[in-house]
């Protein structure tokens, strides 16, 4: 009788654990959906200044190159632009853009945190 209420308790505690963590994947995929994450985005080489201020404008804490006008002839730095957005607000900026944006990728040297403004360093970030 023992041997058989164990083995009961241990199914059940089994299909509850299995239930738990479908419902803890379930939040976790709802609550990042929108949550602004860290982007990089390299400009045209042809970018003009006030076009790199325009687009690292649409950033929430943006740090942006290229956004003074470079001397004809000069090797010029390329153009990035890196701040925090929503997937969703990313895919608007590229649709708007698309002749200025080459590509804008996830910044692995960066992890989402509670605040925008609280900046980890970069030697402790894990990607």
């Amino acid at each position: 009788m023992a041997h058989a209420i164990l083995i009961a308790s241990l199914v059940g505690a089994s299909g509850v654990a299995s239930l738990a963590s479908a419902v803890d994947l379930g939040l976790m995929q709802m609550s990042t959906a929108a949550d602004p994450k860290s982007w990089i985005c390299m400009l045209n080489s042809d970018a003009t200044a006030d076009e790199v201020k325009t687009l690292c404008n649409e950033f929430q804490n943006p740090f942006c190159t290229g956004t003074e006008e470079c001397p004809p002839g000069a090797k010029c730095p390329e153009k990035f632009v890196h701040g925090f957005l929503t997937e969703a607000d990313k895919d608007a900026i590229m649709a708007k853009y698309p002749a200025l944006v080459v590509i804008c990728e996830e910044d692995p040297c960066w992890k989402n945190t509670t605040s925008l403004g609280e900046q980890r360093d970069i030697d402790t970030a894990i990607p």
